[in-house]
C-alpha cells in the first residue's frame, strides 16, 4: 500500500518488492483514485487523490514489471461528472494499460 502522497517517491520500491513474489497482474483501476481536481468521477471522490499523470506514471510502471493478464478501469459514475472531463482521461489511462499489456506481452517471462 502507498499512500497518495506518497506515490511519487514510494511506489517503484513497492512495485520492486511486489516483483520478487509475482510477475503476473490483474490491474485493477478505481477511477476515484483521481483528485476531483481532475474531474468528479463519483460520489466518493475525495481531495488529495492522484493526478491523472500520476496514475499514468503508475500505469506504465506496472507493466515495466508485471505481465498485465487483465485489466478493469471502473468506478465513473456520468452524472457526477458534471464537466465532462473524465471520459478523455479515462481513455488515456486505458491506452496506458494496453500500451503497457502489449508491449510486455512480447517479453518472455
Amino acid at each position: 500500500v502507498v499512500a497518495p502522497e506518497r506515490v511519487d517517491d514510494q511506489l517503484q520500491a513497492a512495485l520492486d518488492g511486489l516483483r520478487e513474489r509475482a510477475s503476473d497482474v490483474y490491474l485493477h483501476l478505481d477511477l476515484d483514485v483521481l483528485d476531483p481536481s481532475v474531474g468528479r468521477v463519483n460520489e466518493y471522490a475525495a481531495e488529495g487523490g492522484l493526478t491523472g499523470e500520476q496514475v499514468a506514471r503508475a500505469i506504465a510502471a506496472i507493466g515495466e514489471r508485471f505481465r498485465i493478464r487483465a485489466a478493469a478501469v471502473t468506478a465513473y459514475d456520468p452524472t457526477i461528472d458534471t464537466d465532462g472531463k473524465i471520459p478523455e482521461v479515462a481513455f488515456r489511462l486505458m491506452s496506458g494499460i494496453a500500451a503497457a499489456a502489449q508491449a510486455r506481452a512480447q517479453v518472455p517471462a
